[in-house]
């Protein structure tokens, strides 16, 4: 028994526990033991899933164990199927070592059956994979895991079109913009030309490709999503069935534009619904929202704001994305000089965060 600061006591299988049954049971005696072992860790999870708790770490563990027991018992499926439950969870809170661990752990064992269903829940956890490792800049790690999704594809079918938004993901977050377009479009081309019915796509990295390579009109019509601009900029409230990379990518193609107003509303938008988000990618997207929104302030001359936005990115980035993280920190660090209040550049992360989301709730 565990006390937890932010949660009732919680459990957790110790290691001798786990040493003790091996050495003292045979592998057919164990059976039992370890399905009570499992039984235990499922009523846990009901008892925590869907409350605020579940997003410590500590309640996380009893997913976490019943992986690890999974995994150590050749119960690949299930143990993928309570991955896929908690990884949108361990990502959005910063938990990326962990999800890659226990990802790497799973993945390496499976092999997709024919269930539809199932391959499903493996495609988006492989994809979050490959997408967390080349956020991290460890693009060979990446490389070689796309190689391994490969090898599980069949013609060009379905999830090839899923292959496809794989790889030209990985060669967005590097900056291979021209790479990018290339494999999104041929997928978003064999989903058109095929007919095939599927919900995987490739449309929305095409646009990203786009958007970062200078294209910006079909950029900015996809992003729109049969939306007008006028009615985006409009609205005082944002609509939070659109989401916040809804609002952030229009706003981010407005930058570049050069309507900066307009881009400033879309926004702050965007960071306000992010802060709200659970989304795999929150971490990520709420720091590209961040860093945004400081050039545009600095820009307009607004040195303080945009120093704090820039803080803000660094905090939001420095976990999931170092190498953007250190770009934020070069951003605010040159604007030390400019600052209006000097007291700032002795504030704490936690404390430059604080002051960027009450700017955004003005």
């Amino acid at each position: 028994v565990k006390t937890s600061a932010n949660s009732e006591e919680v459990l957790e299988l110790h290691p001798l526990v786990r040493s003790f049954i091996r050495k003292s049971y045979r592998p057919e005696e164990q059976a039992p033991i370890i399905e009570e072992v499992i039984s235990f860790f499922t009523r846990m999870m009901g008892r925590f899933r869907g409350r605020p708790e579940m997003a410590t770490i500590a309640v996380l563990g009893n997913w976490i164990a019943k992986i690890e027991i999974c995994v150590e018992n050749e119960r690949i499926s299930e143990a993928l199927t309570t991955l896929h439950e908690i990884h949108s969870t361990l990502l959005s809170q910063g938990f990326v070592e962990e999800f890659l661990r226990l990802a790497i752990l799973v993945i390496t064992k499976y092999t997709p059956p024919d269930n539809p269903a199932e391959v499903k829940k493996f495609d988006t956890t492989t994809q979050r994979l490959v997408e967390v490792l080349g956020a991290l800049g460890r693009y060979d790690e990446a490389d070689a895991w796309i190689g391994r999704l490969a090898k599980t594809v069949i013609g060009k079918s379905a999830r090839y079109i899923w292959l496809c938004d794989v790889r030209a993901y990985a060669f967005w977050i590097r900056e291979r913009f021209e790479d990018a377009k290339a494999a999104a479009a041929e997928g978003v081309q064999l989903k058109t030309l095929s007919h095939i019915d599927t919900e995987y796509d490739c449309g929305h990295t095409l646009a990203l490709a786009q958007r970062d390579s200078g294209e910006l009109p079909p950029a900015l019509t996809y992003f729109l999503a049969g939306e007008t601009l006028e009615v985006v900029l409009a609205l005082r409230q944002a609509d939070a069935k659109r989401g916040g990379p809804f609002y952030g990518n229009i706003g981010r193609c407005l930058q570049l534009i050069g309507r900066f107003d307009d881009a400033l509303i879309c926004l702050r938008k965007s960071a306000c619904l992010l802060e709200s988000s659970e989304a795999s990618n929150t971490l990520l997207n709420r720091g590209w929202a961040a860093h945004w929104l400081g050039e545009i302030l600095r820009t307009k001359g607004a040195f303080d704001k945009a120093y704090l936005a820039f803080r803000s990115a660094f905090a939001k980035w420095k976990v999931v994305s170092p190498e953007r993280a250190s770009r934020a920190q070069v951003d605010s660090e040159s604007l030390v000089e400019k600052l209006t209040d000097n007291a700032l550049a002795t504030c704490g992360d936690w404390e430059c965060e604080e002051m960027y989301r009450n700017w955004l709730r003005i």
